[in-house]
């Protein structure tokens, strides 16, 4: 297996409504015109698209952040970049970043399940009737080997906070997952938005991180922790009873885009290779940027 890990596009649509104000969904709003739109160019997910022409990807996990401020029309690019990407990859899985479950109405509302149910499978193999969308968890049988466990940790948080919540329901049914009999003696690759190790400020952390990383390390089926949302690549080898743990970094940042891919043969985790974006993107004249791999972890 040759999978692809991306996260956090950041699709940017300037929403002129005045509700805006009535919610900390005008932050997002401001910070996209003034700052993301700069940062995060669309460019390079076409770039990405174009590179799936030659690529052999047998998998494409999203961890997250599609949008900026879970506007609809973010959603239709986001809706537009993954039929694209269905066509030219046979299995794609996403979870939804804290950009996408921005505001309060969106716990209600879910857009990113109801803009993106046509595009996304959130049920997969799950036993016990569970599915991503109601249960925010969900498993996928990548191979005879190998499962993939999704965790969808985004709630709203409140004015300049950017974090998650690994919530005590979520820990009860992602242990109770673990232990399921159709997953028991395969290796497994957990997927969730936010890191388990983290250096940034309290506000853009995940509650209760230390609570998943006990749950890991009493499982040792877990092969890989592969996350989104600090937008710095990066690879950290097992340690302490935790897992490889991989950052995708942000496939769209002008400045360091990223993404990562693992090669799977069998049982063994084989590699992890790193893709760098080689060219910064300042405007639509700047040079096409390319992405180029910039180092591969033997495993």
């Amino acid at each position: 297996m040759r999978i692809a890990l991306i996260s956090d596009l950041h699709f940017f649509k300037f929403n002129p409504s005045p509700s805006q104000f009535c919610s900390k969904r005008f932050v997002a709003n401001w910070n996209g015109l003034l700052n993301r739109s700069k940062v995060h160019r669309k460019e390079l997910a076409g770039q990405f698209l174009q590179l799936l022409e030659n690529e052999s990807f047998t998998h494409l996990i999203f961890m997250g952040d599609f949008t900026t401020s879970s506007y609809a029309l973010e959603y239709l690019m986001a809706r537009e970049f993954l039929h694209t990407v269905k066509q030219k990859v046979p299995n794609v899985y996403a979870i939804p970043g804290n950009h996408d479950c921005y505001v309060k109405s969106d716990l209600i509302k879910m857009p990113f399940y109801h803009l993106l149910d046509q595009q996304l499978d959130f049920q997969g193999n799950t036993p016990f009737g569970w599915s991503l969308d109601r249960d925010r968890i969900a498993s996928y049988e990548l191979s005879d080997e190998w499962t993939l466990v999704m965790i969808d940790a985004a709630v709203p948080m409140p004015f300049f906070r950017s974090g998650g919540l690994f919530s005590d329901a979520m820990e009860e049914k992602l242990s109770k997952l673990l232990s399921a009999q159709s997953i028991s003696g395969k290796k497994v690759i957990l997927s969730c938005h936010f890191p388990l190790e983290s250096d940034e400020a309290p506000a853009r952390q995940m509650q209760r991180r230390d609570a998943l990383k006990k749950l890991i390390a009493n499982h040792p089926s877990v092969q890989l922790y592969v996350h989104g949302h600090t937008h710095k690549a990066k690879v950290t080898e097992p340690a302490n009873g935790l897992p490889y743990m991989i950052d995708t970094g942000s496939l769209t940042d002008c400045r360091k885009g990223s993404y990562k891919v693992i090669e799977i043969e069998g049982t063994k985790l084989e590699g992890i290779e790193s893709y760098s974006v080689t060219a910064e993107v300042k405007d639509e004249a700047s040079p096409q940027p390319q992405y180029e791999r910039s180092s591969h972890v033997q495993v």
